[in-house]
């Protein structure tokens, strides 16, 4: 009699963690499932500030070239992706993002860094007065300053 109480306490025992441990399981999904259902927005460029990002650039490089001796009537052009990307924060190993919340009670995920849109291309017209080395030295520093190929450069001498 006692033998059997005992095993009828241990089956207790063992179904009580059965049933504990299913509860933890089921409660820690629907928690983890909240944060995952959070709206994380990927940015994305609108017409106006793509044009006003490639309007600053060309400005840039207009002035830079009016600075090199035997470059004149200088015009510039610039083409670029209309995306930017965010990286975010996670946490462990499951690569679930780092949530965080504001004073109003917004949440959103942890920004750890924003790359600009890409440049795709860049086109000059300029008066460089037919001297090929010149021409292939403003390609080369546009090419490292932008870390873009120079086939994605073209000038043309007017």
């Amino acid at each position: 009699m006692k033998l059997n109480l005992l095993k009828n306490k241990n089956f207790l025992i063992v179904l009580i963690g059965c049933i504990c441990g299913l509860l933890l399981i089921f409660l820690g999904n629907t928690n983890s499932n909240k944060e995952s259902d959070l709206p994380i927005s990927e940015n994305i460029y609108t017409s106006d500030e793509i044009e006003s990002y490639t309007d600053s650039l060309e400005k840039k490089i207009t002035s830079l070239l009016s600075h090199i001796g035997g470059v004149t009537e200088v015009n510039v052009m610039v083409t670029a992706e209309i995306s930017k990307e965010k990286i975010y924060a996670t946490s462990g190993n499951n690569d679930d993002y780092v949530i965080i919340t504001d004073s109003s009670g917004n949440q959103s995920a942890l920004t750890v860094a924003e790359i600009n849109a890409n440049i795709r291309g860049i086109a000059i017209v300029c008066n460089y007065g037919e001297n090929e080395m010149l021409k292939k030295e403003i390609i080369d520093m546009l090419a490292s300053l932008f870390n873009i190929g120079t086939n994605r450069i073209s000038i043309i001498n007017t």
